[in-house]
């Protein structure tokens, strides 16, 4: 039987070329590569193929070895290895692993346009930060225990908040080896908090200004009365005032609901 009834007729062709390449001097002809058979049953099976001419120059001697399964993994592998890459560069942050050293294995895309380089191969705590020792933020130490860990820091590069979610790599003998460090920027929510607590002790303070203010007063707005009981009233106003809060007034005909609305509009 020749050997080339058995050849995936997609290879048929180069594995010819090879055949006669072989033959004469100083052909191109590798010893060693891949091609497609079909065996028996009419399967195309992934074959390694090592070749070497007998000493008469005209017969060769090849060994087979059926490396479908193999093919099979790789390509399973390398489309998992696309798809995860696809999520990762996807993501709305930064991200980048390390090895034990602290050495960068790698970044997504969005890191290296923010910095403006890739740092594959340097230190992280150098390259992305601008220090000369681990950063006093990270969980190093937690996650090569085995425990993922998550911080919020300032960036000493550009005076930025972001929240940093780090997580061990484990090998194939239950040991950290490296770790990922997802970052997200989070300055225009720390900016909207600290401007918040600003915000509530201003009020705080304005509140008790304003208290002092109209304690035992004859007047608020156009509302008149010095008694306990209309004192209460101008601090209620205060209170309705202070916040966005729908405010219901109640009250019969006549006893002052629209002046106690006009109050605390103009509050």
């Amino acid at each position: 039987m020749k050997w080339s009834a058995f050849i995936a007729p997609q290879d048929l062709e180069r594995m010819s070329t090879y055949h006669q390449q072989r033959r004469i001097p100083r052909g191109q002809a590798p010893d060693e590569y891949e091609c497609r058979i079909i065996n028996r049953s009419g399967e195309v099976r992934d074959i390694f193929i090592k070749v070497g001419m007998l000493p008469d120059g005209i017969r060769s001697i090849a060994s087979f070895m059926d490396v479908t399964s193999f093919k099979k993994t790789a390509s399973a592998l390398k489309d998992s290895e696309a798809k995860l890459l696809a999520i990762i560069e996807a993501a709305e942050g930064y991200i980048y692993t390390c090895n034990q050293d602290f050495i960068i294995e790698f970044m997504n895309k969005a890191l290296i346009e923010k910095i403006e380089k890739d740092a594959t191969g340097l230190l992280c705590y150098q390259s992305l930060y601008q220090r000369d020792s681990q950063c006093p933020w990270c969980s190093w130490q937690e996650i090569f225990n085995g425990n993922a860990g998550r911080k919020e820091f300032e960036s000493p590069v550009d005076q930025r908040w972001y929240d940093a979610m780090m997580s061990p790599i484990f090998d194939d003998t239950g040991s950290v080896s490296r770790f990922e460090a997802f970052l997200i920027d989070i300055t225009d929510r720390k900016q909207a908090e600290t401007a918040l607590r600003a915000r509530a002790v201003y009020l705080r303070k304005e509140n008790v200004r304003l208290k002092s203010s109209i304690r035992d007063r004859f007047r608020f707005g156009d509302l008149i009365g010095k008694s306990p009981v209309m004192q209460q009233v101008y601090e209620l106003i205060l209170n309705a005032a202070a916040t966005d809060a729908n405010v219901i007034i109640s009250g019969e005909s006549g006893t002052g609901k629209e002046l106690v609305a006009q109050a605390v509009h103009k509050m």
